[in-house]
C-alpha cells in the first residue's frame, strides 16, 4: 500500500468544529490510498472521543500533547516555519507520501470528492486551490448531513470569504508537494501560511477551483495561553511537549 496524500491536521480547542470536519473527511471517495495525521495540542477536553467516532478512514495516526504549544509561528522547525504541533503533524506522515494537505481544524469540506480532485489536479506543477467561506454552520450538521448540506452551499453564495480568488492565497485545503510546503511563508501578523510567493519560485502555480467548496465554520477567537492548573500556566513555545499517542 502506498499512501499519496497526507492530510495534516493540528488542532486546538476545536472539540465543536471537529465532528464536522472529521466527518467531511470520512466521507472522501478516492481511488488512491491517503492517510490523516492528527495531533491536539493539549485541549482543555481530550478530543480522542471525536477522533474515535467521526474519523472512519483506513489510515489514521493521532498524538495529544500534554503541554500546549501552539500549532502555528515560525523558527523551530529547521526546514519551514511551522512551530511544533503542525510540524508534528508533518513529520508523522508516511514517508512515500507526496502531497502534504494542511487542514485546519475548523473547515469541513462540502463534496465527497474534494481529495480526488484535488490530487488529481496537482499534476504537472499545478496547485487547485479550493474555494472556502467564511459561516456559521450547526455544530451537529454531521448528523443530518445528506439533507442539510445543500442548504450550507446555497446559504454560502452569500457568505464572506476565508480563502478565494479575492484575497491573498492561504494554504488551507491545498495539496503542497514537500519542495513546496518547505518553502512557504507564515505571515505571523495573520497567523496564516500564503503559497503566493513561493511555488512560482520552484516552477509551480497556483489555480483556483471554485468548484471545489470548503467552509471555515466561524468560532470565536481562542486565547493564545492556556491554563493546566492554578500553578502552571503553559506559554506557546515548548520546545519538548510529553505526547500521549492514540495509535
Amino acid at each position: 500500500m502506498t499512501i499519496k496524500a497526507s492530510i495534516l491536521i493540528s488542532s486546538y480547542e476545536k472539540e465543536n468544529e471537529l465532528p464536522n470536519v472529521f466527518y467531511s473527511i470520512s466521507r472522501q471517495k478516492t481511488n488512491f490510498d491517503f492517510e490523516v495525521c492528527f495531533v491536539d495540542d493539549c485541549s482543555y477536553i481530550d478530543p480522542k472521543p471525536i477522533y474515535d467516532k467521526y474519523l472512519k478512514v483506513l489510515n489514521k495516526k493521532g498524538v495529544r500533547f500534554k503541554q500546549h504549544v501552539g500549532c502555528r509561528g515560525g523558527g523551530t522547525n529547521p526546514k519551514f516555519g511551522f512551530i511544533n504541533s503542525m510540524g508534528y503533524a508533518y513529520k508523522m506522515r508516511d514517508p512515500e507520501s507526496k502531497l502534504m494537505i494542511l487542514q485546519s481544524s475548523d473547515v469541513m469540506w462540502t463534496q465527497d470528492d474534494i481529495l480526488q480532485k484535488l490530487v488529481d489536479g496537482s499534476k504537472d506543477k499545478i496547485i487547485p486551490t479550493p474555494h472556502v467561506k467564511n459561516m456559521m454552520t450547526p455544530s451537529n450538521l454531521h448528523e443530518d448531513w445528506d439533507n442539510q448540506i445543500e442548504t450550507i452551499k446555497k446559504q454560502s453564495e452569500s457568505a464572506s470569504e476565508y480563502q478565494g480568488p479575492t484575497r491573498e492565497v492561504v494554504a488551507w485545503l491545498v495539496p503542497l508537494p514537500v519542495e513546496v510546503l518547505e518553502a512557504m511563508s507564515y505571515i505571523r501578523n495573520q497567523g496564516e501560511y500564503h503559497i503566493t510567493r513561493c511555488p512560482t519560485a520552484r516552477g509551480y502555480k497556483h489555480v483556483h477551483r471554485p468548484d471545489m467548496l470548503a467552509i471555515h465554520q466561524a468560532h470565536k477567537s481562542i486565547p493564545m495561553v492556556h491554563v493546566v492548573s492554578d500553578d502552571c500556566l503553559i506559554n506557546w513555545g515548548t520546545q519538548h511537549p510529553e505526547k500521549v499517542f492514540y495509535d
